[in-house]
């Protein structure tokens, strides 16, 4: 990653979090994306949540940076990064998960100052927990990991392809870049609260359950569709 720290700033850059349920997180994740000097706008996207996330989001509407959209019903990630990136202004956008502790003004610089700098056309960022794993299984988890910076513009063909997938928009668009400059690297200190450390077991089950059905269903659509050479040469080619 060379010239880190040299950047030119001619575009602007919105950052998008799409959040359901996490109380215990969204407020300073929100809170540190809102005071970081590159960030020129957040969009905060609230699914439906049903815990006190709406009320700690009441915090930041006197926040001008900050645009709080709220849904009366949970449609599902795909759906609501679809209306973030909408809302977002043409430039860089950074996706970032509302359930992370650790978020710094480091990490926001990792994953934006590569595109910047015109040397990537998108980075993934993946807790360093997925060093813990096996090469194999790291490989593949650190590549559906929710931290990323792209352009709005590259993003706009997926959006009639990511907006009902719900957790398989991370599958949808590593498929998009496949061809494209990706940098992935670990980010030092931020941690990715499981679900096994929000849920009981059985809806941690649950939800890994729902997840895992979502990659899968999106994986084979992606494999299908690329067989039968059907789909948008925008998007499988």
């Amino acid at each position: 990653m060379n010239n880190i720290n040299h950047i030119t700033r001619n575009t602007t850059i919105t950052a998008i979090v799409c959040v359901y349920n996490e109380q215990n997180t969204i407020y300073q994740v929100v809170k540190t994306l809102s005071d970081n000097s590159l960030v020129d706008k957040v969009i905060v996207v609230n699914d439906g949540s049903t815990d006190n996330t709406s009320l700690l989001l009441n915090y930041f509407k006197s926040d001008s940076k900050i645009k709080i959209i709220n849904l009366d019903v949970n449609q599902g990630k795909g759906n609501a990064i679809t209306i973030g990136i909408q809302e977002a202004s043409d430039g860089l956008l950074l996706f970032i998960d509302a359930d992370l502790i650790n978020l710094n003004h480091n990490h926001i610089s990792m994953l934006v100052k590569p595109l910047l700098n015109n040397q990537i056309d998108m980075t993934i960022g993946y807790p360093p927990f997925y060093r813990l794993l096996s090469k194999i299984a790291m490989n593949y988890f650190k590549w559906l990991s929710g931290e990323r910076a792209v352009w709005k513009k590259d993003m706009i063909p997926l959006l009639p392809q990511i907006k009902n997938s719900g957790y398989g928009i991370e599958t949808i668009i590593n498929h998009y870049y496949r061809k494209k400059r990706v940098l992935i690297f670990a980010l030092t200190g931020l941690h990715h609260v499981l679900k096994d450390e929000k849920y009981s077991l059985a809806k941690t089950l649950y939800e890994y359950s729902m997840e895992a059905g979502d990659i899968l269903k999106t994986s084979l659509i992606i494999r299908y569709l690329k067989l039968k050479n059907i789909a948008n040469n925008n998007f499988i080619n």
